[in-house]
């Protein structure tokens, strides 16, 4: 059973001692405020693209996203991830922004 549902059951926390009601506030403190993203894998495409794999704890779910898309994509997933994340976001994106703009500087020498 999930903290916040046994602390929103006053007949339930009646019998319990304080320093149990003070241990499930802690633990439901850390569950909402935890990321909802975390990247669990990183993927370098044939095309340079990178795809990343996400799991998404309110949905129990992974999704597998590309870079690229995140830029024009959902902003929801960026605001979500831990900053070690969005840091490996950010730089997987720079990188692959890198490697098309020297594809761009080759056709055009």
């Amino acid at each position: 059973m999930p903290p916040e549902k046994i602390l929103g059951d006053d007949r339930l926390t009646e019998s319990f001692h304080p320093f149990d009601i003070r241990l499930l506030t802690y633990l439901g403190y850390c569950g909402i405020n935890t990321p909802q993203f975390k990247i669990l894998a990183k993927k370098i495409l044939k095309d340079e693209n990178i795809q990343l794999a996400l799991f998404d704890k309110a949905a129990n779910d992974l999704l597998l996203i590309n870079v690229s898309d995140i830029e024009t994509g959902d902003v929801n997933i960026i605001k979500n991830l831990a900053s070690k994340d969005a840091y490996e976001l950010g730089y997987s994106h720079g990188r692959s922004s890198i490697l098309k703009e020297k594809e761009l500087l080759k056709e055009y020498e």
